[in-house]
């Protein structure tokens, strides 16, 4: 058992239990005893010690490191390519929940005054800035992330639920574009079928009714066949053109064994 002069009893914690409990929702269960984590805080509180140097009967020392103000990092970790990365976060006082509000890789190129001017760089650095920021986004319809609302309503629940507004009716906006589009792409693509049909019948046009009942596999094998050149009395012209003009001319095909023979015939 601890005996540090930082430690209350259990009673004393009992005290203020259900204040520390609701300072913060969970939906999960707690990992530490909180009566433990906050014997934690009192003991780096009075002693003025660094968090790395926690007795190990305390829970192992915070995973979110502060880096200056109201800069945390959080401890570096492996991606699924082994680079080391991190998150960085944004505390105020008096709140108790904070916000990531980036996520870097090689963390070995970051020095404090980098990550310090990443933070200015995504303006979460002061309550005005992030309001800045926040107003501009709405100002110019782009997207507010449900965190940053959270965040926000800890100060201020009217602003809130503005900016939660602004990001329903930025998916409701975004669903009717895409709806937009479908209809768009649809009837494109139903007026090229209209078009492709059109062009298909014009086609068909051409034989007298011959490939009416073709299917359009057929009609494209039996087309590139009559499309091609033939020298006919020394002229050059299509099979189709050569076929037509013996028609006319009172000439009759008939086929027998595979092979279509020619026969005149005027009535």
């Amino acid at each position: 058992m601890r005996q540090y002069p930082s430690e209350i009893s259990r009673e004393e914690y009992n005290l203020i239990r259900e204040d520390l409990e609701g300072a913060k929702k969970t939906t999960r269960p707690r990992k530490y005893d909180l009566y433990d984590v906050f014997c934690a805080v009192l003991y780096v509180i009075q002693g003025g010690i660094q968090w790395r140097m926690l007795p190990s009967d305390y829970p192992k020392w915070q995973s979110v490191q502060h880096v200056i103000g109201s800069l945390y990092k959080s401890k570096d970790f492996p991606n699924d390519w082994g680079e080391l990365e991190f998150k960085l976060f944004v505390f105020f006082d008096g709140k108790c929940d904070g916000l990531r509000f980036e996520w870097l890789s090689h963390p070995e190129c970051y020095t404090v005054e980098r990550v310090a001017d990443t933070m200015c760089r995504c303006r979460v650095d002061s309550m005005t800035h992030m309001y800045l920021e926040l107003n501009d986004r709405m100002e110019q319809d782009k997207f507010i992330g449900n965190a940053e609302i959270e965040f926000i309503r800890q100060f201020d629940p009217a602003a809130a639920d503005r900016y939660a507004k602004h990001r329903e009716d930025f998916y409701a906006r975004r669903a009717e574009q895409e709806r937009t589009k479908a209809l768009a792409r649809q009837a494109e693509k139903d007026a090229n079928r209209a078009k492709a049909q059109a062009e298909l019948a014009a086609e068909k046009a051409k034989y007298l009714g011959w490939v009416d009942d073709m299917t359009p596999l057929r009609f494209g094998q039996v087309s590139a066949l009559m499309d091609t050149s033939i020298r006919v009395d020394g002229k050059i012209m299509t099979q189709r053109e050569f076929i037509i003009n013996c028609i006319k001319d009172g000439w009759v095909p008939q086929k027998k064994d595979g092979v279509t023979s020619w026969y005149y015939f005027r009535s």
